[in-house]
């Protein structure tokens, strides 16, 4: 294994499956966050809807930051979120859905909260559940 484990490093991973309706816009959240200490793992499922195509470009616009791994069948969330899991280099995780958007300043408060509760293995928030595209809140 090369991995090499980074300090301070948040790895977001985000398991997709033909999520193409969606998932520029998840890209676009987390890429905006104030903390600039990111790797974007995801992982997609087989996707059939052009989701891997969507994928591929934003890795050639952000090859520093963004980690595909596509697999050329669908598997199920369990193998495609562990996919995603084994290409981890951050000190730190945090998981998104394909479908899911990040609010910009979601990672660095939580990194924050973890360094200063050293007694804390994890953290989690709550979530707002809304329609798309009308954005009207659930």
């Amino acid at each position: 294994m090369n991995k090499k484990f980074s300090p301070g490093l948040v790895s977001v991973v985000i398991p997709t499956y033909n999520q193409i309706e969606f998932v520029r816009e998840t890209f676009d959240s987390v890429l905006a966050p104030d903390y600039p200490w990111i790797e974007i793992i995801i992982s997609d499922d087989g996707s059939v809807d052009g989701t891997s195509e969507v994928i591929k470009e934003y890795e050639a616009r952000y090859s520093e930051k963004i980690v595909p791994v596509i697999s050329d069948k669908n598997t199920g969330i369990a193998a495609n979120f562990n996919r995603g899991l084994n290409k981890v280099r951050g000190e730190y995780i945090a998981w998104l859905g394909g479908d899911d958007l990040m609010f910009p300043q979601k990672i660095r408060k939580q990194v924050e909260l973890l360094q200063q509760r050293l007694d804390a293995v994890g953290c989690c928030h709550d979530a707002e559940v809304f329609e798309s595209p009308s954005g009207r809140i659930l």
